[in-house]
């Protein structure tokens, strides 16, 4: 049994009720929430790309400190990780603890907080966890060395790395044992390290958790049938792009991607999506984006609606009741969500600047209809970020959430693409042909040389249906030089990546 499931199923002083996650609200600026699969548990992510989730779970009760700590001491030594600090809840008006370990995930330090917290007889444990990226060991390095220069770092192997509290305990290996580094006296002057911002978010979430009841007088809708909500401020407006105002019927597709429209047989690229290389380039797409002229007016069409009859917003329920707005970075984002999704409902476009994206997520709070949005919802796979309606208070609010989306994109594509051109390189066609169709399935259908390349692929692999398409692709987006080049690729048959 993992220890996960022993800390489910552990005797406590609070009840895990299956729901119950649905009732809690988090305010902690920053954190953008992500829906998943999992109904059980919910993940929010913020800008450094640390992840925090909640989850319930049968609150354990200790009858002192000493019995909470070797506990967490356990749990901590399950994960193959050192204990660094656990601690009671004191001062907050509500009864829970939290701890912190630190694992090895060569060459860097993956550090988790979690806080069991007790909330009107709900118990639920939330989750935080920062990584160490590009340069790692510095904060170490500096400590060791003002110590050893001050005279008080002696005995090296016995005073630099032990359990907080049995310095006798060796039950991990030594390389995860608590540091000096770690104590908190340190956070101030590495602030951006892991270990900082976890303490951070362990500090603040007391104060920035609420437990609520939803308003059952909200309309509700199931399957492919979301709820229409009242009018926004806004009219419908038309495109300046070739996008009409109408779901798009000749939409492009790929026939081997709609036999597994709903993306439930999927290969597994998460050493792709896992890759550090994506922080590093969300990080450079995101300066490029946010300055010019890169960077969006405040008053140009930016993110893109659906609307539903005379002029309804179109919303999606999530699993705790609620409706959700649904918001698309691109109309063609917009309308694939519409092919897939609307049935038989005539979906009409919305086309906002940050400016009218703000007025009208202002109307819709002040109604009381809507508190949430999503952006860019997978329709495939249905996982998408989740955001409260107040936290888009102003235009810059709008472009830097459209930045941060966007970059992560960008930084996806990326690796994609070049995943798949070592694939080419080496031969392996099949290889490069599924990994160009999972990046347009579930990353972009907009990138020119995804579709290029996978018309190349489907050149050496003779696979003339999948070429057509290819081709189809590049020319409703309008991708003059990508087109003409896949063309003299099928005259040649010689393929140039």
């Amino acid at each position: 049994m993992t220890w996960w499931n022993r800390l489910w199923r552990s005797g406590g002083g609070g009840v895990a009720r299956e729901g119950a996650i649905h009732c809690v609200r988090l305010t902690l600026p920053g954190w953008i929430e992500v829906v998943t699969s999992d109904h059980t548990m919910r993940v929010w992510e913020d800008c450094s790309h640390s992840v925090l989730s909640l989850a319930a779970f049968n609150f354990p009760n200790f009858s002192e400190e000493a019995a909470m700590r070797q506990w967490c001491r356990g749990a901590a030594e399950h994960m193959d990780a050192g204990l660094i600090e656990a601690n009671t809840l004191a001062g907050k008006g509500k009864p829970g603890f939290s701890l912190i370990y630190k694992r090895l995930q060569t060459p860097a330090y993956i550090f988790t907080g979690q806080l069991f917290i007790l909330l009107r007889r709900e118990s639920f444990v939330w989750t935080v966890v920062a990584g160490e990226r590009s340069t790692t060991g510095v904060r170490e390095a500096v400590v060791t060395a003002e110590l050893l220069n001050a005279g008080k770092l002696t005995d090296y192997e016995r005073q630099w790395a032990q359990d907080p509290y049995d310095p006798a305990y060796h039950g991990v290996d030594r390389s995860v044992l608590r540091f000096i580094s770690d104590d908190r006296c340190y956070d101030e002057r590495f602030a951006d390290h892991p270990l900082s911002r976890v303490r951070r978010v362990l500090a603040l979430l007391p104060d920035h958790v609420e437990h609520v009841e939803f308003n059952s007088n909200i309309s509700k809708s199931s399957g492919s049938k979301p709820a229409v909500l009242g009018t926004a401020s806004s009219q419908p407006a038309s495109f300046t792009s070739r996008m009409p105002s109408q779901s798009v019927p000749d939409l492009p597709y790929y026939t081997l991607l709609e036999r597994n429209r709903l993306g439930k047989n999927r290969r597994d690229f998460t050493d792709l999506e896992d890759s550090p290389e994506i922080g590093q380039l969300r990080t450079k797409f995101e300066s490029e984006l946010l300055s010019p002229p890169r960077r969006p007016a405040d008053d140009q069409p930016l993110l893109t609606s659906l609307l539903s009859g005379p002029s309804g917003v179109f919303t999606v329920t999530l699993p705790d009741s609620t409706p959700c707005l649904l918001t698309f970075s691109t109309p063609l984002r917009a309308s694939e969500y519409a092919r897939i999704h609307a049935g038989s409902l005539q979906l009409r476009y919305l086309s906002s600047s940050p400016q009218e994206f703000v007025r009208m997520l202002g109307v819709l709070m002040r109604s009381g209809t809507l508190q949430r949005f999503a952006l860019d919802v997978c329709p495939h796979c249905m996982t998408f970020p989740l955001l409260d309606i107040g936290s888009m208070s102003t235009s810059a609010d709008v472009v830097k959430l459209w930045a941060i989306h966007k970059s992560g994109e960008l930084a996806r594509e990326s690796l994609y693409f070049a995943r798949a051109n070592e694939a080419v390189a080496c031969g392996n066609f099949q290889e490069a042909r599924e990994t160009v169709l999972e990046a347009i399935q579930h990353v972009t259908m907009e990138s020119p040389r995804l579709h290029l390349l996978l018309g190349k692929i489907a050149l050496w692999l003779g696979e003339k249906v999948l070429f057509c398409e290819a081709r189809t692709f590049l020319e409703f987006l309008q991708a003059e030089q990508p087109l003409r080049e896949l063309l003299a690729a099928e005259q040649s048959s010689k393929i140039q990546n």
